[in-house]
């Protein structure tokens, strides 16, 4: 018998027969794992397997390479923080359907497991876009895609980068970007200096990350992803944040 007990975050569910559906979890030490729970239809466990959900799950299979079986316990929900927010339910539909389909199974990702979890605690704060976005360069650094943002890849300056190269994904300072400043992307200022961010950069924060994710995830598979995103930058463009 094959047997684990691990935090984790839901991803989501998809039926298995009468009251009964497989969970994909990001696990804290074991990755991206699915198992089949049963018992869906109580309250308890409707909570338990929403997507964005923190638990305690114990996995057990005959062998370690079957699909096994969960037993989970709510730790925390957190549809408290996003029932009333289409943007927010949006933002996490898009996030973990996205883990899904991108993460491989059993492979450990403890840093990004540490990091959604910050994001999803983002949810009760009026930051939380901001931390959605950092989210994202994250997936793509962990992925193997990760961009340098921090310091001016022409004049080696750590100060006034204001733009990104698309070739190349490292920071342009301002005064380095010279003529060709109008082909070069955006940085917005809360990535490096810290700064609250507001609508305009919020949506340019997006813009970043989805030009370097399109390069990457072009498969119709993440096809659902990028639809969500942009549901969500028109609500951004539509709505005060």
């Amino acid at each position: 018998m094959a047997t684990w007990q691990d935090n984790g975050i839901v991803l989501g569910v998809r039926p298995f027969g009468e009251g009964k559906g497989v969970i994909h979890l990001l696990t804290q030490n074991n990755g991206h794992c699915t198992g089949v729970a049963r018992s869906l239809k109580s309250k308890n466990m409707r909570l338990a397997v929403s997507p964005g959900s923190l638990v305690q799950a114990t996995w057990r299979a005959r062998l370690d390479e079957h699909l096994g079986t969960f037993s989970l316990e709510l730790i925390k929900s957190s549809l408290g923080a996003i029932i009333e927010s289409q943007q927010k339910m949006l933002a996490l539909s898009a996030v973990t359907g996205f883990i899904i389909k991108v993460l491989p199974e059993r492979h450990p990702y403890e840093y990004l497991y540490q990091e959604l979890l910050k994001f999803i605690e983002s949810l009760s704060t009026e930051d939380w876009l901001q931390y959605y976005i950092k989210f994202e360069l994250t997936m793509i650094g962990e992925l193997g895609f990760a961009l340098k943002l921090d310091q001016c890849c022409v004049t080696g300056s750590f100060d006034d980068l204001k733009y990104v190269s698309p070739k190349t994904g490292r920071a342009v300072a301002s005064g380095a970007a010279g003529p060709y400043k109008d082909k070069l992307l955006p940085l917005p200022g809360f990535l490096t200096q810290g700064v609250k961010a507001d609508k305009n950069q919020i949506i340019e924060g997006f813009q970043l990350t989805e030009y370097f994710m399109k390069i990457h995830y072009c498969e119709p598979k993440y096809k659902e992803f990028f639809t969500m995103r942009e549901r969500l930058v028109n609500l951004l463009k539509s709505y005060p944040i």
